[in-house]
């Protein structure tokens, strides 16, 4: 999950309330896209050699009951989401966000590396306006990222805020790594056949695929997730009154693929 959590290894060799900003995509109108609580669990393999590297976990819970971060209490937030990796043997990331509907208002994230304790950190993060503001063990900074943004961790959940038939495009996310602002673009690549575990039994999903990556060069090589269609069928539904659809149930990161095993809601 380097690639994913950490932004350059994203998208240079080349998901809760929302985690965006509106407009991104044209005329096309954003809305969240699951239940009060999701909780989707991965696999991650090499991707040739299907070698088993580790696992993710993704849970995002509506209307939190605690709603602060980094020591500051965020009263308007109404989404908490919560990300754990681990890289077996390598090392895991814990990251936490709080978003008020599809902008994120704060973000907490511990690296621990399992060989090299001289490479942990913690990063701590909050978004204002047009300003990502960022302390990374204790390095501060701010980057100026637009009115169209959203966090590297969120760039699945923010293309399945919006119909996959018109993905999201021109955004830009914060790279505390080094300062500076990287703009993605969207587009829908095709379909492709996936096996996914619903709750009553695996299911052969014809999915649909968003490229994600780079707008300016050097692009790199895409990242490919695969969403599961926009209809009942494929819904997972519990007891809120939204379901969770358009499930990012499988992500192929150039030479890591994460495969959703299993999927909850509340």
């Amino acid at each position: 999950m380097k690639k994913i959590l950490l932004i350059i290894a994203l998208v240079l060799v080349t998901v809760t309330v929302g985690v965006l900003f509106a407009g991104c995509s044209g005329s096309a109108t954003p809305s969240a896209a699951w239940a009060d609580e999701e909780t989707l669990v991965y696999s991650i393999t090499q991707t040739k050699t299907k070698e088993s590297m580790g696992n993710m976990t993704v849970k995002t819970v509506r209307s939190p009951s605690d709603k602060s971060l980094n020591g500051k209490e965020y009263s308007s937030a109404d989404g908490r989401v919560t990300i754990d990796v681990e890289m077996t043997g390598a090392y895991t990331i814990h990251t936490e966000f709080l978003t008020t509907r599809y902008t994120v208002l704060a973000v907490q994230k511990t690296y621990t590396d399992l060989v090299d304790a001289s490479k942990n950190y913690v990063l701590n993060a909050s978004h204002s306006g047009k300003y990502y503001y960022y302390d990374k063990n204790g390095v501060k900074g701010e980057i100026n990222v637009g009115s169209s943004y959203t966090d590297s961790e969120y760039l699945y959940h923010y293309v399945r805020c919006y119909p996959l038939t018109s993905p999201p495009s021109g955004f830009k996310i914060a790279d505390p790594m080094d300062g500076s602002a990287k703009k993605i673009s969207c587009s829908a690549y095709g379909t492709t056949a996936v096996t996914v575990p619903y709750p009553s039994g695996n299911k052969v999903v014809n999915c649909t695929v968003i490229a994600i990556g780079l707008t300016d060069k050097p692009q790199g090589t895409a990242i490919m997730v695969a969403y599961t269609p926009d209809a009942k069928d494929y819904y997972l539904e519990g007891l809120s009154i939204s379901p969770s659809r358009k499930i990012p149930v499988q992500i192929i990161e150039n030479d890591l693929t994460y495969t959703v095993t299993t999927m909850s809601v509340k």
